[in-house]
């Protein structure tokens, strides 16, 4: 018994100290168009850009799901919450259940589920520096059974959307 307690933790530090340096191995992506930008895993590699330069995005070989980053203006120009709002309900019109939706003074979070089954997250950041009227964005799309790899690689790029890539 102690010997297989002391097997499974060995095992458990291995694969633990695998995830952290693989999400520790990262580049930043930077948009030009809007300043927008997001460390994103070193490992992705951009597979498209939008025409108009607002965002790309990115894969990795081998790995079911997607990041896409990109800056946009408000165009409805109703502010933060207008805009998750209206997000959120496009969203339901085409069947992706949106169970957690935190808000902040300058940031939102949209995460559910498809109808396919794949797991989406997106945060939203507004840009202070340049005024309401600009917003950041990432995008995770990825099937709900890799979930546990893809839970590092949210959390990071996520928590390093940025809009400061620029001079104001």
């Amino acid at each position: 018994m102690t010997r297989r307690l002391f097997l499974m933790t060995g095992l458990s530090i291995l694969l633990w100290s695998s995830l952290l340096s693989a999400a520790e191995d990262t580049r930043t992506y930077v948009n030009a168009r809007f300043g927008t930008c997001a460390e994103i895993p070193a490992s992705f590699e951009q597979v498209s850009s939008s025409a108009n330069g607002d965002g790309a995005t990115f894969e990795q070989s081998g790995l079911a799901g997607e990041i896409r980053i990109y800056g946009s203006f408000d165009a409805m120009a109703d502010g933060l919450t207008g805009y998750r709002d209206f997000l959120a309900d496009m969203y339901a019109q085409e069947g992706t259940g949106m169970t957690y939706a935190p808000q902040g003074d300058d940031w939102f979070v949209l995460s559910g589920t498809t109808k396919a089954g794949d797991i989406v997250y997106l945060r939203v950041q507004a840009e202070p520096d340049w005024g309401p009227e600009f917003f950041h964005h990432i995008w995770f799309e990825y099937p709900a059974a890799s979930k546990t790899r893809w839970d590092a690689i949210v959390s990071r790029s996520a928590k390093s959307l940025n809009g400061t890539c620029r001079e104001p």
